[in-house]
């Protein structure tokens, strides 16, 4: 979460400087938490 909010506040401020970001694609890690409710992943 801490990522995603780095790069959503650095997208911002850019935005707002009147610069245009870099990327509109963004690739974070991510985790699969496995629950009771999931389809096995076999």
């Amino acid at each position: 979460m801490r990522e995603m909010g780095r790069v959503a506040l650095r997208t911002l401020l850019s935005l707002a400087q009147g610069q245009r970001p870099e990327t509109y694609h963004f690739e974070l890690a991510t985790t699969l938490i496995e629950r009771s409710s999931m389809a096995p992943l076999d």
